[in-house]
């Protein structure tokens, strides 16, 4: 099925019960409707894009605790929307997207698949997708398209993803460049399909790409059924050959089964995570240069070494053992609840650095350690 020409006034009632390809503008407008049925797809080709623009209506507001997940242009059924590489940019404003695409590779209610550069100035803003079988917003080897004030809500698989590399690979075929999450909300997500452990699970799921930002965001309630390493946030280790850039800005976590952000990584890239707040923060793999500044975070699990963080305060440390020997870990300008050492079941000891926090030598609690570890504060070797 094709449509054309292009529906030129708003559509009042659409229904989309096979494959529809869509070769130019498609416009929505308050009071329309699309109905999908029986797994059928929406595509924008070659020329085609959507306008489609609803009323401005709230979205959320203190950290996800206010939410309206209504509004008056209403996509739903059983099916998927894919923006596919020759398509335009598309302004999607205020939409209410009940999807539950299949359950198979592909399938999502806002998939943006291979579209490249030709989408590039896309704005995704006001927009929900709710009780999705199948993640929620896709921007999939795209460039330059922006999320702003956006709800993921009830959600199966990582709320805000894209396909990763091979892992380990130089192949860049699945990063998407500035790519913008600004104020946007996850709230509910849970195992994908594909994972009866919601192993990795994540709100944000830190793509490989340059130039992408998340800021002003917020995780809720990520609960996968057998919790191991989820959060609110997760870089990946499949993305330790690829470029992962990515502007991180007063964002935060709540109420997640694991951490607020798990990091994986063994790079030399100057990763900035500036304003964290809510949950812990699980940091690995080996060694990196993670810069954290100004967090308000319930726990700090140490894994890598190399990195550092200034500015905030910490529930609770734990140093947990290390692979490879590396740089110190720096904890510096912080309060502090309290700081545990128990690295002695792994390969190499640490060095930890607190400078101008309000511990002493007299606070750390030495459980197991590895020989050689050294815990210096303001200076002076504890």
């Amino acid at each position: 099925m094709v449509i054309s020409p292009k529906p030129t006034g708003g559509i009042t009632s659409l229904v989309i019960a096979e494959d529809t390809m869509v070769n130019t503008e498609m416009v929505l407008r308050a009071g329309d409707s699309i109905e999908f049925r029986n797994g059928a797809r929406l595509m924008f080709g070659p020329g085609g894009f959507a306008d489609w623009q609803g009323t401005v209506t709230s979205t959320w507001s203190n950290d996800g605790a206010t939410q309206n997940l209504e509004r008056d242009i209403k996509i739903f059924g059983s099916g998927d929307i894919m923006f596919m590489k020759g398509s335009l940019p598309s302004t999607i404003r205020f939409v209410e997207v009940d999807l539950q695409p299949k359950q198979e590779l592909a399938h999502y209610p806002l998939h943006w698949h291979h579209a490249g550069t030709s989408v590039s100035g896309t704005l995704v803003e006001g927009v929900v997708v709710k009780n999705s079988t199948n993640r929620a917003f896709v921007p999939h080897g795209a460039t330059g398209i922006t999320f702003k004030d956006t709800i993921a809500k009830n959600i199966q698989g990582d709320a805000y993803w894209w396909d990763r590399p091979p892992f380990q690979s130089e192949d860049e075929t699945n990063n998407s460049h500035n790519i913008v999450f600004d104020h946007a909300l996850a709230d509910g997500v849970r195992n994908h399909f594909e994972d009866d452990r919601g192993y990795r699970l994540s709100a944000f799921f830190l793509g490989a790409g340059t130039g992408n930002v998340v800021r002003n965001s917020v995780a809720l309630n990520v609960k996968p059924s057998h919790p191991n390493n989820c959060a609110g946030f997760v870089w990946p280790e499949t993305h330790h050959s690829q470029a992962t850039s990515w502007t991180f800005q007063n964002n935060a976590s709540f109420n997640s089964a694991c951490n607020g952000i798990f990091t994986w990584q063994n790079d030399g890239e100057e990763h900035i995570i500036n304003g964290f707040r809510g949950d812990g923060i699980e940091h690995g793999a080996y060694k990196n240069v993670y810069q954290y500044r100004n967090v308000d975070v319930s726990f700090v699990k140490v894994h890598a070494l190399g990195w550092s963080i200034n500015g905030g305060s910490i529930g609770h440390v734990q140093v947990q053992g290390h692979v490879l020997a590396g740089e110190p870990v720096v904890f510096s300008n912080l309060t502090i609840g309290s700081f545990t050492v128990n690295n002695g079941g792994r390969d190499n000891p640490g060095t930890y650095v607190l400078d101008n926090t309000n511990l002493s030598c007299g606070d750390i609690v030495y459980e197991s350690v590895k020989s050689g570890t050294r815990v210096v504060i303001n200076g002076k070797d504890c």
